[in-house]
């Protein structure tokens, strides 16, 4: 096995860009791998707990997000889908680039309910390593986020307490 410094002096002797992303790609993903129990990440069929995690994910290699357009698109499209009637076993929810954000009264928790499915969601949303960049904000805070641009911890944990006050 070698050693980290014989591994530093391989990629400093590297001269192609080419061999230097094939080197970084091997070692995020060996790092996903190393880490997929603790990392922060929203996958189909994969909880994640609010406030358990770091503010932010690094993005895998090679993804990136889709563009204005291809946003300005999916969010004029989206799609509401109520409830019909009170007895309906549905959830009234809206969908956008295939994500379903639920958002309901759950008179079982006796809480306000906000869920989301990423089982149909747009592969262009998708990244290399199946999980999506997701941001959950609660009124100006952001409370969770995998997304590639930093959540200031100061301002995080300001607007955190600020939320916490509002609903004492």
């Amino acid at each position: 096995m070698l050693t980290t410094t014989e591994i530093r002096d391989h990629i400093r002797d590297l001269t192609d860009v080419k061999s230097l992303v094939a080197v970084q790609e091997a070692a995020t993903t060996r790092l996903l791998e190393l880490d997929a129990a603790r990392r922060p990440v929203v996958t189909p069929r994969r909880p994640a707990e609010i406030g358990t995690s770091s503010p932010t994910m690094a993005t895998p290699y090679g993804f990136c997000f889709p563009d204005k357009e291809f946003c300005a698109e999916a969010n004029s499209t989206a799609v509401f889908h109520p409830m019909t009637s009170p007895d309906d076993d549905g959830l009234p929810c809206i969908e956008v680039g295939g994500v379903m954000v639920f958002a309901y009264l759950d008179a079982d928790v006796q809480a306000v309910r906000v869920t989301v499915d990423l089982d149909t969601t747009a592969t262009q949303l998708l990244r290399s390593d199946s999980t999506v960049s997701l941001r959950v904000e609660v009124g100006d805070a952001t409370v969770f986020s995998t997304s590639a641009e930093p959540v200031p911890a100061r301002a995080w944990s300001r607007r955190l307490r600020r939320v916490v006050r509002r609903m004492h």
